[in-house]
């Protein structure tokens, strides 16, 4: 945070930015979510609003870019990848596959919404759809959205959950 040039900081997350300063407002910020860890300081939006503010976004560029993210897989797909605007991918050719997308989360992020990112399915005439509605909510790490035929889900299947 910055009063004066001299004595500026960069702090972890968008929460610190609004606890120190609650008058902070809705928009980008520079935070280093490890401090003085391996990971550069870098730049994002933050909500200062929604359910008491403090929500820093993470889109799939900030992921991939700025917190080294990781696809691996339990069983793999024959085409896999993550492309140029960050976005991880598969295709099955009509077989079963697993897989991962790891965000490593620093320490200090204690309050993150994901931007930006859509589940598709790569199924010619529409099926095969692991589609996500805005009246699921994730509760166990364990317990995927099962959608036409597949599933979705978010979180480390080795934690107890959100």
């Amino acid at each position: 945070m910055c009063g004066d040039e001299s004595a500026c900081s960069i702090v972890a997350s968008s929460k610190a930015i609004l606890e120190a300063d609650p008058g902070s407002r809705f928009g980008m910020y520079t935070i280093d979510g490890d401090g003085d860890g391996d990971i550069e300081p870098f730049e994002v939006f933050c909500d200062m609003e929604t359910d008491g503010g403090g929500w820093t976004e993470l889109t799939p560029m900030i992921a991939c870019t700025s917190l080294s993210a990781v696809m691996d897989y339990d069983v793999q797909a024959p085409t896999e990848g993550i492309d140029a605007e960050c976005r991880p991918y598969t295709r099955d050719a009509a077989g079963a596959h697993s897989y991962h997308y790891t965000i490593p989360s620093p320490a200090g992020f204690s309050g993150f919404y994901l931007n930006e990112y859509v589940m598709k399915a790569n199924a010619s005439g529409g099926v095969n759809t692991s589609d996500i509605y805005a009246s699921w909510s994730q509760t166990v790490w364990t317990s995927a959205y099962q959608g036409s035929t597949g599933d979705i889900s978010f979180g480390s299947a080795a934690e107890a959950g959100p």
